[in-house]
């Protein structure tokens, strides 16, 4: 079984947690998603209207995940303005008890430190990781999960995934056109593993993750 722990397209052959950001009314109940404003898609002057719009659905039985949310030191929201909405995404995570879908982008030290002085108490999964393993290291040791995608076919982070706990690995498309399929090929081909046996781990790990969820190949 292929899992996309993360992908923005709305059809998927294999279980996928589906992104959104808005259009919360008319999310398909036969998908599962994950809600959050990503750090460039909040909008300054509605963001507690679109908080809102999270919290009313957000126990929802197909809503997985809060996410992505997270900092981007590229983008062009306030920055002070994604960190008051991160930390308001921390604290419905924790009351949901559903883990959160974190987008970063040069800010990942940062981004630790809310995690913990917020006292985040769900799991958390850096999706689309595509940096050092410097960085990877300090999130593998809070424990948190990494997600790779497209950039393991750069041969430049074809280390990384050696260097990842497979206890704590994921892999998505996000918005790539790439099929999760391919992915995993290319993992288990990297890892030197039969495929069958990291989908298998795959499924373990979203079982921890989603461990208050329904799981998305069980239905």
């Amino acid at each position: 079984m292929f899992f996309d722990i993360h992908t923005h397209k709305k059809h998927n052959i294999h279980p996928a947690i589906i992104n959104a950001y808005d259009g919360f009314d008319r999310l398909d109940k036969n998908q599962f998603y994950s809600i959050g404003l990503h750090p460039c898609k909040i909008n300054e002057n509605l963001s507690e209207i679109q908080l809102n719009h999270i919290r009313n659905i957000m126990l929802d039985k197909n809503i997985l995940a809060i996410g992505e949310c997270g900092l981007d030191t590229r983008c062009g929201t306030d920055y002070h303005k994604q960190k008051s909405i991160f930390i308001q995404h921390i604290h419905l995570a924790n009351e949901v008890k559903k883990p959160l879908i974190i987008h970063c982008v040069k800010a990942h030290e940062e981004l630790i430190h809310l995690l913990i002085k917020h006292e985040c108490k769900v799991p958390v999964l850096i999706h689309g990781f595509n940096n050092k393993w410097q960085v990877a290291e300090k999130h593998i040791e809070q424990g948190y999960f990494i997600s790779l995608g497209k950039s393991i076919f750069n041969p430049k982070q074809a280390d990384l995934i050696h260097k990842i706990p497979i206890e704590q690995l994921f892999f998505e498309t996000d918005d790539s056109e790439i099929g999760i399929e391919a992915i995993y090929e290319k993992a288990a081909s990297l890892l030197k593993i039969e495929i069958s046996d990291l989908m298998i781990q795959i499924q373990k790990n979203g079982t921890t993750l989603l461990s208050n969820s329904t799981l998305p190949w069980k239905t």
